[in-house]
């Protein structure tokens, strides 16, 4: 079956390593990265697409990024860092199968969820996209 686009969007706040320092709160806290909206039929899939670097600042965080649609999380990850104060970039994405038709809201938030004496910060890029396809 061909699928046509019918919206797309994409929030890219940081395009570069190093161009922002935003601390990553730890749960229950967190930040969102980046956000759009989309408006699509019924019978819709929406591709999510994901780009984060961020650095360990304080031991070994686990960075958990969720994407919600509206108030609903739709997909969670979750990237460990492997080394003292390590830096990189996370890229991920996920297609939101058959969500309900019309207006939505589509937001990236982070938190640091491994506990006492960890922190992270977001240093770039962020970049946040998503397609809407539907039949």
């Amino acid at each position: 079956m061909v699928k046509q686009v019918v919206d797309a969007f994409q929030s890219v706040p940081s395009n570069a390593t190093g161009s922002i320092n935003r601390p990553i709160p730890a749960a229950p806290g967190s930040i969102v990265l980046a956000d759009f909206g989309l408006t699509y039929p019924a019978n819709t899939s929406v591709f999510l697409d994901v780009t984060v670097g961020y650095a360990a600042t304080l031991g070994f965080p686990d960075v958990t990024f969720r994407i919600i649609r509206d108030t609903q999380p739709i997909f969670t990850i979750t990237s460990r860092t492997l080394a003292l104060l390590e830096q990189g970039n996370i890229s991920f994405n996920t297609v939101d199968i058959n969500p309900p038709a019309g207006s939505h809201d589509y937001r990236l938030i982070a938190e640091v969820t491994s506990g006492l004496l960890t922190a992270a910060t977001v240093v770039g890029p962020v970049a946040f996209s998503g397609i809407a396809l539907a039949p």
